[in-house]
């Protein structure tokens, strides 16, 4: 079975694919750009195993270069269209590899949300040792738990 993509930017002539199943797999990266590179259609390769994306050059139409992928069994396209771009989606996104990487590195046993809970949560109680109750401690101890409501309330969060 390929491993799917996800168009993550694509300006004319220019797309950016992620295909986070291969992430840190350079042998698999390393392959994909000798398979890609003798696509007719595409002009130009670059990919990057650490963030598991791969920048394809082309003069042909996207979905003509997405069904020359596929027939060379590189990787399947999950769809052809990029969502809407907006910030909190883009930070959302890079909380959660951010989290997912610390996880991982942590043998499962911290967070990202964790980590900004407690050193927000410590931030607070030293502002309010300190007598800045209502200046800084308040606000440090709201964003701590709005951390935590985040990640409850966050889609794809394990």
């Amino acid at each position: 079975m390929l491993p799917v993509a996800q168009v993550v930017h694509k300006t004319p002539g220019r797309t950016r694919f992620r295909i986070d199943s291969m992430r840190r797999d350079s042998s698999f990266f390393a392959e994909l750009g000798r398979k890609l590179g003798g696509i007719p259609g595409i002009s130009g390769v670059q990919t990057n195993p650490l963030t598991g994306s791969v920048l394809i050059l082309h003069t042909a139409e996207l979905q003509a270069v997405a069904q020359q992928v596929a027939a060379q069994g590189a990787f399947r396209l999950a769809s052809p269209e990029v969502e809407n771009f907006s910030i909190q989606t883009a930070a959302a996104r890079g909380f959660q590899g951010a989290s997912r990487d610390l996880r991982v590195i942590s043998g499962g046993t911290v967070d990202l949300s964790s980590l900004l809970f407690l050193g927000l949560a410590g931030l607070a109680v030293r502002q309010a040792i300190q007598g800045n109750l209502l200046a800084p401690a308040v606000p440090l101890a709201w964003y701590a738990l709005s951390v935590l409501q985040l990640e409850h309330n966050a889609p794809g969060m394990p």
